[in-house]
């Protein structure tokens, strides 16, 4: 596979919309490429589209977090009604 085809694979990828396990693919494929490159330049692009991907699951992680912290609107409901003991 061509360099040019993997920059377009990467340059034109929405990040923001991969999913955990998506990501996780892309990751693995980069981390072949980044084996079998030799090209200091190249190797630096490539890590450049591993830290996007990181980032997203840090975004992932940060959503999960987000949902299980936020308490649902029947929890909201129960707390207010109930008396302080």
């Amino acid at each position: 596979m061509s360099a040019g085809l993997i920059d377009w694979i990467f340059e034109n990828l929405d990040v923001q919309n991969l999913d955990r396990k998506q990501v996780y693919h892309y990751l693995d494929y980069l981390k072949e490429i980044v084996g079998q490159e030799k090209a200091l330049n190249k190797i630096i692009k490539y890590y450049s589209y591993k830290v996007s991907l990181e980032s997203r699951l840090v975004n992932l992680d940060q959503e999960l977090v987000n949902t299980v912290a936020a308490p649902s609107s029947s929890e909201k409901d129960t707390n207010k009604s109930s008396p302080v003991v």
